[in-house]
């Protein structure tokens, strides 16, 4: 309600996903496995405190129609970028090569920049930047906001269509990868990244390669890397620049990271396979669905699989125990005694429900997670999703 009733046309809906315990994963567990429940709330919320986005994408639709009603298809290329950093004056337009920057553009200006810009040669002088002795800046590069940034880590934002892997690449994306994986060793990206001196962009500066050669050096087999996209300045929209901007670039730097580390993934995607291929040699396609859901809650005990409906509950299970979990629990309804959780009297627990880490868990956020293919809305629907935001808008 605060929010709401706060001045100020635009109102954003941020999810936060910091972990407040780290190691937790609890808000990641629910945004990989239910990510429509997380969809709802949020249109719920956007709904009721009437928060908005600029008009970007009818903006480069205008755009797409008039440079077709102009005859210009096939001379102008649309390029729909991540934030150029100036989001206050927002839906921006730059027009290459000349670099004549647009701000607050609508969809009714789109015409007239065709028409005037594009086939004119000429500037729409109402959109440009005006300073404060009122004069009219044309290029974007010498904006004030700009003028005296040197834009490393944003600096390709302007270029990308954050949805194109081929932008990225052209760029130069992923050679970096490319050299760690094939020309270098874990350790020789280790020394790299310490000679470089890089180090966080938080308060505490740590060095980047001190922080990863400790992460591979400490003992277990199992290593992560967490992009941690919390906004250290509360409103300053870092981290979620970047990430809507240039979100290869993350990638890229995360799979380095996981390179010099040793950090690897369970086989959860290789199980599922391996279920399909053995379920259709087994003649049981038609007669056994399979889901892939998300996080159970119980991640330290890999790759979890349960067989519905009498709830059996195998861990640890990796692509080479799914024949014999077909031949033995499908087709000869006998349990995989090894893949059992074993209690510490010894006793093997078969039900999902009975196994200590959930026997007197209340699970109402995570609840749905066990059930849900998180890329299917068809089963977050089936569960009644989005009903609450229907209520609430209807």
């Amino acid at each position: 309600e605060t929010t709401r009733n706060a001045p100020g046309d635009t109102k954003y809906v941020i999810v936060n996903a910091d972990e407040g315990d780290p190691g937790a994963y609890m808000d990641r567990s629910l945004l990989e496995g239910n990510p429509h429940s997380v969809l709802e709330g949020l249109l719920i919320g956007a709904y009721a405190i009437g928060s908005h986005a600029y008009d970007s994408e009818k903006v480069a639709e205008a755009f797409v129609n008039e440079i077709e009603r102009n005859g210009l298809k096939g001379k102008v290329d649309i390029r729909r970028t991540g934030c150029h950093g100036f989001c206050e004056r927002g839906t921006i337009v730059v027009i290459f090569p000349e670099e004549t920057c647009y701000l607050r553009v609508k969809p009714e200006d789109v015409p007239e920049i065709v028409s005037t810009t594009l086939v004119g040669k000429k500037l729409v002088d109402r959109l440009l930047y005006e300073g404060d002795d009122g004069q009219k800046i044309v290029h974007e590069g010498e904006i004030p906001f700009y003028k005296h940034q040197s834009r490393i880590v944003f600096g390709n934002n302007r270029f990308i269509d954050p949805k194109s892997i081929d932008d990225y690449i052209a760029l130069g994306g992923y050679s970096a990868l490319a050299k760690a994986l094939f020309k270098l060793t874990p350790e020789q990206v280790l020394e790299e990244v310490k000679k470089a001196n890089l180090r966080g962009r938080g308060g505490g500066g740590f060095p980047a390669g001190i922080k990863w050669e400790t992460t591979r050096n400490a003992p277990g087999d199992t290593k992560y890397v967490i992009v941690n996209a919390d906004e250290g300045d509360p409103g300053a929209y870092m981290d979620r620049s970047l990430l809507e901007g240039n979100p290869h670039s993350v990638l890229e730097g995360l799979l380095i990271g996981a390179y010099a580390i040793g950090s690897h993934a369970y086989d959860s995607e290789k199980v599922a396979e391996a279920f399909v291929n053995e379920i259709e040699r087994n003649g049981l396609k038609g007669k056994v669905d399979i889901r892939r859901t998300g996080c159970h809650g119980f991640c330290e005990r890999g790759t979890i699989v349960v067989i519905f409906p009498e709830e059996t509950c195998y861990l640890r299970v990796k692509p080479e125990d799914v024949p014999e979990i077909v031949s033995t629990t499908l087709v000869g309804k006998k349990l995989v005694d090894r893949l059992l959780y074993e209690g510490d009297d010894g006793q093997k627990i078969v039900h999902e429900g009975e196994i200590p880490f959930y026997k007197h868990q209340s699970r109402i956020v995570f609840g749905n997670n066990r059930f849900i293919d998180p890329k299917s809305i068809d089963d977050y629907i089936a569960l009644g999703g989005y009903s609450a935001l229907a209520q609430s808008a209807f």
